[in-house]
């Protein structure tokens, strides 16, 4: 991963949770969250959660959390 062009202006956390981690996924959650300064500049703090659900049925589904830390509260997004 070239840091400098996928760096954030903001500390971002990206974490697998019973799931491999895999760099690719990886570099692309961070290539995304850098996009975001686009849409708000004030953003302190991002942390991107990626876990496998225990009652799995057909295919690859993930759950995918992500808090965004903003001046006056947090920002959370949350999709199966």
């Amino acid at each position: 991963m070239n840091v400098t062009e996928n760096a954030t202006k903001f500390p971002l956390q990206v974490t697998f949770r019973d799931v491999e981690a895999f760099p690719s996924a990886e570099q692309w959650i961070r290539s995304e969250a850098a996009k975001l300064t686009t849409f708000y500049e004030r953003i302190m703090s991002c942390r991107v959660a990626i876990e496998s659900p225990h009652h799995h049925r057909e295919g690859n589904q993930y759950h995918v959390r992500i808090d965004l830390t903003l001046p006056g509260g947090e920002l959370v997004i949350k999709h199966e």
